[in-house]
């Protein structure tokens, strides 16, 4: 199911937050992309990231578990944007499924869902976000508090070009 998250209902937080960053070897990637079917990288580890949260959350199995993430429109608006532009150009995408589901799902399945979500944006869908974003009036200052333990929000740099830019004094790479 494709969903749109304008909104996140926080709280304060319960306990302690921590972060924790996992450096994937390209051969671990290779091989996880490989049990996901031969899905893209980001489809793959936010697969495994998404069914490793939902049973490390050990959320109910009837509850909604949410997976957020930004996605790229530069090409999938019509006309697409130049490469030129140079700007923010992101739609927040969602996908849902019944707890039970993600966590005992093949990393497959959990992977089509997300490519799916993926495959599903197109011009009609991106205008219909912005222009639902500029009826609503969203503000876009961060909300503080957490989220619910059932929401995941990934986001992926893979493919930015960061080190291309080029600000008048040349490329820094």
């Amino acid at each position: 199911m494709l969903t749109s998250y304008p909104k996140a209902a926080f709280s304060d937080p319960s306990g302690p937050i921590t972060s924790k960053f996992f450096a994937i070897s390209k051969d671990q990637v290779a091989s996880l992309k490989r049990l996901c079917g031969g899905a893209s990288t980001f489809c793959a580890v936010s697969a495994l990231v998404w069914q490793c949260t939902c049973i490390a959350r050990r959320l109910p199995p009837d509850s909604e578990a949410r997976l957020a993430f930004p996605a790229n429109i530069r090409r999938r608006v019509n006309p697409p944007l130049t490469d030129r532009y140079f700007g923010n150009a992101l739609v927040k995408l969602g996908i849902a499924g019944a707890a039970r589901d993600i966590a005992s799902e093949a990393l497959a399945s959990i992977a089509g869902r997300i490519r799916g979500a993926v495959g599903r944006m197109d011009d009609e869908l991106v205008r219909s976000a912005v222009d639902y974003f500029e009826m609503a009036e969203v503000d876009s200052r961060p909300l503080k508090g957490t989220m619910p333990e059932t929401d995941l929000q990934i986001i992926s740099w893979l493919g930015m070009p960061m080190y291309d830019a080029d600000f008048g004094w040349g490329s820094r790479r």
